[in-house]
């Protein structure tokens, strides 16, 4: 079975991709402005709070850029 195209479906995931990146985007907005309201001690939260952004950076760089990745999708029969 085929999967459904058209330009609905892309609107659809376009919503609801916007819509979890304004979700996280707001949270860690949020968290990150507790944490500095309940400062000196609020540092304890940014320091894992900052390892986290940075490791997600890590692997979704990692996931655009990797060339064994993007040869097995070009040319590797499911």
């Amino acid at each position: 079975m085929a999967e459904p195209r058209g330009p609905l479906v892309n609107t659809a995931f376009f919503l609801l991709g916007a819509t979890a990146v304004i979700g996280v985007v707001a949270y860690l907005s949020a968290l990150f402005v507790g944490m500095i309201a309940v400062w000196p001690f609020g540092i304890l939260g940014l320091i894992p709070l900052l390892a986290v952004i940075i490791l997600i950076v890590v692997v979704l760089r990692d996931q655009a850029t990797s060339k064994e990745d993007r040869y097995y999708s070009d040319n590797v029969d499911q």
